[in-house]
């Protein structure tokens, strides 16, 4: 608005900036605001280097002194990390396949497979109380072994399919790829045969958290503590095949 129509019509002067002047100057806030820390960095790398030692002596000090503490601040950092990652599924494939190299290499090492098998028998033991993970392995154990378990059993709603490799399927329970893959997975049943959905659930998806009896096929529910021979007696009783 020109000085005279201002004038005439009785509107003050404004002090602030035009549209674009202020559009502008947000842009170039952001950009200093962004651009300051990296600034700092280049332009004082010894106090950089102090701000890096003083946070890793903090962490150092906390993981020595309450480990529980920094377990709970680890995993909340690597949760926030992989959300974000995730949010862009191409960054994160190209992630998972930068990362597979280094760890195939790291597990050549005996020591780091020492380390693996220390790890899991760790976690076993830890779970061993679990009647859930004990049924959980049970029932991974007859899929892997017993191709009839897989094939000849009335699965209700999902059927086992076991690969020779590892495969990537994208798990409805998980809403999410398993990157890496796995050998066993999931199918659901189509009632109709020329119907496929090619919905998948990982292992961990399919066994229910409370009921994991309902896991089993039908008119083999009562048969989740017992054995495999149980679960052979009970297939011939029926004339499911073998």
């Amino acid at each position: 608005m020109s000085s005279t129509l201002r004038w005439f019509v009785g509107v003050p002067k404004t002090n602030s900036a035009s549209l674009f002047a202020r559009s502008f100057s947000l842009y170039h806030a952001c950009q200093y605001d962004k651009g300051r820390y990296a600034k700092w960095r280049l332009k004082h790398p010894e106090a950089y280097r102090r701000k890096l030692d003083y946070g890793i002596a903090y962490r150092n000090t906390l993981r020595e002194e309450n480990p529980e503490l920094y377990d709970q601040q680890t995993a909340a950092r690597y949760r926030a990390y992989y959300k974000k990652m995730r949010q862009d599924p191409d960054a994160w494939r190209k992630r998972i396949d930068q990362t597979i190299p280094h760890i195939e290499r790291w597990r050549q090492d005996p020591d780091n497979r020492a380390r693996i098998h220390a790890a899991r028998d760790r976690f076993r033991e830890a779970r061993m109380e679990d009647e859930r993970y004990k049924f959980y392995v049970r029932l991974k154990n007859w899929c892997y072994k017993y191709s009839w378990v897989r094939e000849q059993l009335p699965w209700k709603s999902y059927q086992p399919v076991l690969y020779d490799n590892k495969v990537e399927h994208h798990c409805d329970g998980c809403n999410w790829t398993r990157l890496g893959g796995k050998k066993l997975w999931w199918k659901k049943i189509e009632t109709s045969p020329a119907a496929d959905s090619c919905s998948w659930l990982c292992f961990h998806c399919y066994v229910p958290k409370t009921n994991w009896a309902e896991a089993l096929p039908q008119g083999y529910e009562d048969l989740g503590t017992t054995t495999i021979k149980e679960i052979i007696k009970r297939r011939d009783s029926l004339g499911h095949g073998g």
